[in-house]
């Protein structure tokens, strides 16, 4: 980035400029680049420590194969696991959706101004090809360092909000072996798996852009193409 952007730096600031005063701007403004860049692992650490937990709880649903004398010693045991392990995933729930509250308007304007950034660059790295221009040869390195540390950053947020789905997924296929493993079920014992199941929803923990569609890896493609075609839109 230092490599980058010191050039551009240099090409916009005054002549008469001081050192001094050059790199305090120089700092300020890269401390605020980075205060900005930080949600990204703000995001990623939230939403990881949920999926961690998460994925703990599967350890207490009990364990596939045992015989039958033991899964009968360990039958009120497993209760109280069961019991326990909801009420975590019902909490785990909470702080999603009170991240959601916090995040869905941030996340919609971060991808919101990537995706434009990306559109942005990728047209005027295409452009600087096709057709020599003095202000995009001072930017020739610029572009295509925003355009893939801009993929980046979207994927990082797409692949983090899209975690405590997948162990929600594996939450639910772990429930379900775990009771296909029992011979014999209580007509209670089944009602308790059905409420589980549909307890352990993935539309609980995802994150979405204000409301407006989910945030997740199923973006990439629709992502993909909308550039792909803003592109050819403004080239033409």
């Amino acid at each position: 980035m230092l490599y980058v952007v010191i050039p551009v730096f240099q090409s916009f600031s005054p002549k008469d400029l001081d050192v001094l005063t050059a790199t305090a701007i120089f700092l300020i403004a890269t401390s605020l680049n980075l205060m900005f860049e930080g949600q990204f692992l703000l995001i990623h650490l939230s939403y990881y420590i949920i999926a961690y937990y998460m994925e703990l709880l599967s350890l207490h649903l009990g364990d596939v194969g045992l015989d039958d004398e033991l899964q009968v010693t360990l039958n009120k045991e497993k209760e109280t696991n069961s019991k326990r392990s909801a009420l975590i995933f019902e909490h785990l729930c909470q702080a999603s959706t009170q991240l959601n509250r916090i995040l869905s308007v941030p996340v919609l304007f971060v991808l919101t101004t990537k995706f434009l950034s990306i559109v942005t660059c990728a047209f005027a790295c295409i452009l600087s090809l096709i057709h020599s221009n003095e202000v995009l040869n001072d930017f020739i390195l610029v572009f295509p360092f925003l355009f893939f540390t801009d993929w980046i950053r979207m994927l990082i947020l797409l692949s983090a909000a899209d975690m405590p789905v997948r162990q929600v997924r594996r939450l639910r296929e772990r429930v379900i072996s775990v009771n296909s493993s029992k011979f014999a079920q209580t007509l209670a014992e089944k009602v308790e798996v059905i409420i589980t199941l549909m307890q352990i929803n993935e539309d609980r923990v995802r994150l979405s852009a204000a409301g407006l569609f989910n945030v997740g890896v199923h973006l990439i493609p629709s992502v993909s193409a909308a550039v792909t075609y803003m592109v050819i839109l403004l080239k033409n």
